[in-house]
């Protein structure tokens, strides 16, 4: 939970299905702690097609994007190797580590466009973004009688383009530009898009104030519907038992059950005199 800023999980969608357009916005924290900012572009190339597109103009407008992203992650890398380069307090040596901790990597299919952007670790991504997990996020231990409530509060703080502007703001109006370029007869009857923000996680102890909770293979996907807010706050929290008053409670139980026995006892082993009087 401490880094709470890092384990948001996000997949920025465009979704082009039945007058659908959700921009949902996620962080993925692997297995093996490489992190990956996801890109998640739905091209429905049936949606397409129903609007009246041609497979030539979706094939033109799939390339489009998909240079959009090369050229989008390749400056972000660039401007990553400059400004380890610059860094006086990194060694040469790690410089050269440092600079190929990070990668970006595309596909897709007839569905969807993915753009992945990698980070080693957590600490690689937060030097990256300048980020200081602790600055960004607040934790409040909260103590009941039996169970203990931690809740991390942080806000919704999209990753930014080079110019600054959020990315999910970014490449809708980069899609919609190349749509009505490249097939401007579709571009009237492309949908508004809707902003989501969604944290994955695996872990089911995970609570949340999200809108919504859902389960997929094994994964819970906390959703906020943004509405517009790219920064809105939310707020994950566990809740633990006291351990300690646990055992107390135990203890207790434990001795005023021996207590009981031993009473019983005490007055059946009393009443067995008396009836040998």
């Amino acid at each position: 939970m401490k880094k709470f800023s890092i384990l948001l999980v996000l997949i920025c969608a465009i979704c082009l299905l039945g007058g659908c357009a959700d921009i949902d916005f996620q962080l993925i924290i692997n297995a093996n702690g490489v992190i990956t900012e996801r890109l998640y572009l739905p091209l429905n190339q049936q949606y397409f097609l129903e609007a009246g597109a041609t497979n030539m103009q979706i094939s033109e407008l799939r390339v489009a994007v998909l240079n959009l992203a090369r050229e989008e992650c390749s400056s972000r890398i660039q401007a990553f190797e400059e400004k380890v380069d610059a860094d006086d307090e990194i060694t040469p040596e790690n410089k050269e580590i440092l600079k190929s901790s990070i990668s970006a990597k595309h596909q897709y299919n007839d569905e969807y466009i993915l753009i992945d952007f990698n980070f080693l670790n957590t600490n690689v991504r937060n030097y990256y973004y300048n980020v200081d997990s602790q600055a960004t996020s607040n934790t409040e231990v909260q103590n009941g009688f039996l169970t203990t409530k931690t809740i991390t509060t942080s806000k919704t703080k999209f990753a930014s383009t080079v110019s600054g502007t959020p990315i999910t703001e970014y490449y809708a109006e980069q899609f919609e530009t190349l749509v009505l370029t490249i097939m401007p007869g579709v571009y009237n009857s492309l949908p508004e898009p809707s902003f989501t923000y969604t944290y994955v996680t695996s872990n089911s102890r995970l609570r949340s104030d999200a809108d919504d909770i859902q389960i997929q293979n094994g994964y819970y996907l906390h959703i906020w519907n943004l509405e517009g807010e790219t920064e809105k706050e939310i707020s994950l929290y566990y809740t633990r038992a006291r351990t300690e008053i646990w055992y107390a409670l135990i203890l207790g139980i434990s001795l005023l059950a021996c207590g009981t026995m031993f009473l019983v006892y005490f007055i059946k082993n009393k009443k067995n005199k008396q009836k040998a009087v």
